[in-house]
């Protein structure tokens, strides 16, 4: 059977958004995107590139001026100028200004300021990695040069260009960085939606279970109500072990044959798997989950394989001879027989989808093309030949235009604290090409301590925001990933994280719609909100969360001093709410957050939204991810927003007919008051998606105790279940039942003060971190007892670094050697310790002293160290109660929040 591959394609710009000249084309795709063309036989390419697949968009307002010397086309928000005459474009004939910078573009510039995109695989990276040029530069504009881009025949079949053009596309954004993205996804395709279920937990390891491990495995995660909604069985569901397979079943005739290493296989180990169709029915029909498999198919398909013979046969080998077939999707008959006779009988006995694991390199027999890249282009569309079936597959990227096929498997990263702080940069920053879709081995798939609780929960709760949340590991027993083989604190904060990311689902699934209908990414670097301002640039580890939240996961391990983590937080313009405890922070400042392992840093911005599934009702099954029941609807004060609820049947491609349902949300924010509406949805037609009653919870966090609580149905009041948590300063309306007909208005009131809750936390937040300093309880008391006066007045906190600021400049000052003989001692260093004689003990004085007389002039630095250490050490001591530096500065940042950050950073 031959497979479609034609493709919805509208590669021709109109005529009347070209300008050609010569050997130049112009065509003017947008008014900030220009494709320029050069070559020597004027011929230009109309073919969809790999990248580029509608040019044909609505003509932009521009004006094209031809002079004898010169054509200058200018848009509404570029100029470009062209000087005729020279056989070859330069710097001197062709040039773009940016007109609302005044920024100018010349041909052949470097972009030095280029925000970076993403990067193939992250295999064996412990740490940074150099990543491809984005979209998005700081210098305004960027290239994208498609000269070496293959191109689509009529009938859907990738090929070498026809001629060696110049063919580069010119972005003018200057700042408008969502812009940006949205115009390139209008020419290179859109984001696609991906199924709904791939949004819940993936359970993954390289591990040789049996199938009553697995089977034995998946009712583990049910018992201890771990939520999954995806299973995926690595390369050990296939043959491995290709000889002791021949000999078992006698296979005479293949023994001669030179077998390859066993990665790549199409056939079930039975001797894991004796009925795999009866395990593949159990993960369905009994525990609801979705299956993958791993498969490397680059070493072909040999004898010993079950669909040999019939891909032999198509392929117009005799069988007999025994010849292993190669693989090839660059030939089209290959192309058919691999997805015919390979995937699809498996994917009708139940398989979902499949774990590409492409690693044998980037050249095919077509030149030019990555075989990454197609395997990734031909699986995302054979996987979505049926309407019914979304489009999905699991591979590394593949290169730009990959934004177009999700999910991305990052590769094979070291278990180790510096992968994972470079995770939150390098999963934001692949927005910049539209690559959203990243999944990470969660934990580190190989290396490190292997066993690591500390470094484990920060995976998780990394993956809990973060696209897909898949946890795996390599085959070695230490580098653990199951959660209760954690002690019993590890296990709960776990099982909490993977609760969380599945009652988190609705929110996501709506940032899922937007990336396809609004080209906006669930993962949002800082700058696509706030690209005037400079700390969005600074702060790189974090990132927004959808449209409504803010989050800086911690990926460094806790202090042992502090027996907290930290993390540096820049909060924009605004009022920003902690998700969990509902504290308030205004916003335009740099923030210290301190957190116990249980604890993640994820702001809500004011009036921020945020819909839930409530799986508090036991008999809702975790493993389900379908439009909940119940929905727990969490609102922040401060600002009016409206966030419309997106749901759909979550697995078809009828979201691209508009088939769907959209609930809205309105909040309208006043200083006494809170207006919360559920308006009915937009589509009524098609309620089947949504439950005929649905049952609401609604939390309005960071608020003062409102003495009017007033609800509305459909015109008429009614009583509502209702309690105020003081912690969180919460007001929490329970279990309102609504149809899809009906309206709700829940009006919140005070009499007197702001809705808002702004009550300083200094002191708990203080007492919380004391509790955990590594000191001795006496000590701890003492300082308890002062806390009051040290938060009223913290000078004996500020004092201590306004001297130790002071301290530092006046010791870090170059001493020459011409000071040196005139000195002939060390006489500086002393008056340095002079500075600070009426805080230090005489012992220490006198200890000081004899150090410094007796130190080798030769090594100043080390004397200068010798000194401080000393210096701080007495200072803590005689004034603080033997706090440790560490722990002053973070009862520092707790009393004066980030006001002390400019002077700590020295």
């Amino acid at each position: 059977m031959k497979l479609n591959l034609f493709r919805s394609m509208n590669p021709e710009a109109s005529q009347d958004a070209i300008i050609k000249e010569g050997k130049i084309r112009f065509t003017v795709l947008t008014s900030r995107i220009i494709r320029i063309e050069h070559d020597k036989t004027s011929f230009f390419c109309d073919r969809p590139s790999q990248v580029f697949w509608y040019r044909k968009q609505p003509v932009p307002k521009f004006d094209c001026i031809k002079l004898a010397d010169r054509i200058e086309i200018i848009t509404e928000h570029l100029h470009l100028y062209y000087f005729k005459g020279e056989e070859e474009l330069s710097p001197k004939n062709l040039f773009i200004e940016l007109k609302e910078t005044g920024t100018i573009w010349h041909y052949g510039d470097k972009d030095s300021e280029n925000l970076k995109g993403t990067a193939r695989t992250l295999d064996n990276a412990d740490g940074p990695i150099p990543l491809e040029n984005g979209l998005m530069s700081r210098n305004g504009w960027s290239i994208i040069d498609d000269s070496s881009s293959l191109i689509f025949d009529e009938n859907g079949w990738i090929k070498k260009r026809d001629h060696e053009e110049l063919d580069i596309y010119f972005f003018g954004y200057g700042t408008h960085f969502k812009q940006c993205l949205q115009d390139f996804c209008k020419i290179a395709g859109m984001i696609p939606m991906i199924p709904r279920w791939a949004l819940g937990n993936w359970w993954s390891r390289y591990w040789e279970y049996t199938q009553e491990e697995l089977m034995e495995l998946m009712n583990k995660f049910e018992e201890k109500q771990t939520p999954l909604s995806v299973c995926v069985i690595d390369m050990d569901w296939h043959v491995v072990n290709i000889e002791e397979y021949i000999k078992k079943r006698d296979m005479k005739h293949l023994e001669t044959l030179k077998f390859h290493d066993g990665w790549t296989g199409f056939t079930w180990n039975e001797d894991l798997f004796p009925d795999y169709k009866a395990l593949l029915k159990f993960l369905h029909e009994e525990k609801g989950l979705r299956v993958a498999l791993n498969i490397h198919p680059a070493s072909g398909i040999f004898p010993h394989e079950k669909q040999y013979e019939r891909v032999a046969r198509y392929m117009g080998i005799d069988p007999t001879t025994y010849q292993p077939i190669e693989f090839d999707l660059t030939v089209p008959r290959f192309y058919e027989a691999y997805f015919n006779f390979i995937y699809h009988p498996y994917e009708q006995e139940g398989i979902d989808f499949w774990w590409t694991d492409w690693q044998q390199g980037e050249t095919s027999k077509i030149e030019g093309l990555d075989p990454l890249w197609w395997i990734n282009h031909l699986s995302f569309y054979d996987s979505g030949r049926n309407e019914e079936k979304r489009p999905f597959i699991f591979s590394r990227y593949g290169g730009l235009g990959n934004h177009r096929y999700p999910i991305g498997f990052s590769g094979d990263t070291f278990a180790t604290w510096q992968s994972l702080d470079f995770l939150p940069y390098f999963t934001s920053t692949a927005s910049n090409i539209g690559f959203t879709w990243w999944s990470h081995d969660l934990g580190g798939h190989m290396g490190g301590k292997g066993f690591d609780p500390e470094l484990y929960i920060r995976w998780i709760q990394f993956g809990l925001f973060n696209p897909i949340f898949r946890l795996h590991s390599t085959k070695n027993p230490f580098n653990e990933r199951l959660p209760w083989e954690f002690n019993e604190e590890i296990f709960q904060i776990a099982k909490k994280v993977m609760q969380l990311r599945h009652s988190f689902i609705p929110y996501i699934y709506t940032m899922a719609w937007k990336t396809w209908n609004e080209c906006l990414p669930l993962i949002r670097p800082m700058y696509y909100e706030y690209p005037l301002e400079e700390n969005a640039y600074n702060f790189p580890n974090q990132y927004f969360f959808g449209s409504e939240l803010l989050c800086a996961p911690f990926t460094s391990k806790i202090d042992e001093d502090i027996g907290q983590s930290r993390q540096i937080i820049w909060l924009p313009e605004g009022e920003w709410f902690n998700f969990f405890t509902g504290e308030y922070h205004k916003g335009n400042q740099v923030i210290v957050v301190h957190g116990l392992l249980e604890d993640i840093p994820v702001f809500a911005k004011a009036g921020g939204i945020i819909p839930l599934a409530d799986y508090s009702n036991e008999k809702f099954k975790w493993n389900d991810t379908s439009n909940p029941p119940s929905l727990h609807v969490i609102i922040f004060p401060g600002k009016d927003n409206n966030f419309q609820l997106y749901e759909d049947d979550g697995v078809s491609q009828d979201y691209l007919k508009g088939k769907n349902v959209l609930t809205e949300f309105c909040l309208i924010s006043k200083k006494h008051s809170l207006l919360f509406r559920v308006k009915k949805p937009l589509l009524k037609e098609l309620f089947e998606w949504i439950p005929e009653r649905r049952s609401y919870t609604f939390t309005f966090k960071g608020i003062n105790p409102p003495d009017m609580i007033t609800i509305i149905l459909n015109g008429n009041e009614i009583s509502g279940e209702s309690e105020f948590q003081e912690k969180e300063q919460a007001l929490k309306i329970n279990k309102i039942i609504l149809t899809p007909f009906d309206e709700l208005e829940i009006t919140l009131t005070v009499n007197s003060g702001s809705m808002i809750c702004k009550k300083e936390r200094i002191m708990e937040k203080c007492k919380k971190l004391l509790k955990y300093f590594n000191l001795e309880s006496t000590t701890k008391k003492l300082i308890h007892d002062k806390l009051p006066s040290v938060i009223k007045s913290n000078q004996k906190l500020s004092k201590f670094f306004e001297i130790l600021l002071k301290g530092q400049k006046a010791g870090a000052l170059p001493i020459s050697s011409t000071d040196l003989q005139i000195l002939n001692n060390v006489i500086p260093l002393i008056q340095i310790a002079n500075i600070y004689e009426e805080l230090l003990f005489e012992s220490d004085k006198k200890l000081i002293k004899n150090q410094l007389f007796n130190v080798d002039l030769t090594d100043l630095t080390e004397a200068r160290n010798k000194m401080w250490i000393i210096i701080l050490k007495s200072i803590v001591i005689k004034n603080l109660l033997s706090l440790k530096e560490k722990q002053i500065q973070a009862l520092l940042e707790t009393v004066q929040n980030g006001k002390t950050l400019n002077f700590l950073t020295l």
